[in-house]
């Protein structure tokens, strides 16, 4: 299933789910598993909250402007 995340400025950007890797099955360390079920919580709150969606967001709309904020200053350096 492919996500796509819409940015204020009008563009797109595509989540990839391949970015998440499966975490390989250990079997006899109760130590990994615990740690194992803690991590898919805390990965399934950050989707279901859409905190993982914002984060995204924010950060490339601040990414986004601080790239437009330098090309002004990129125009007076080539004068």
């Amino acid at each position: 299933m492919k996500q796509t995340l819409s940015l204020s400025t009008g563009s797109s950007v595509s989540i990839q789910q391949t970015l998440r890797p499966v975490l390989p099955v250990i079997k006899g360390c109760k130590e990994y598993r615990d740690q194992e079920t803690l991590i898919l919580k805390i990965d399934r709150l950050l989707k279901v909250g859409g905190i993982e969606e914002l984060f995204l967001k924010l950060s490339l709309e601040e990414d986004e402007a601080k790239a437009l904020a330098r090309v002004p200053q990129l125009k007076k350096s080539e004068s």
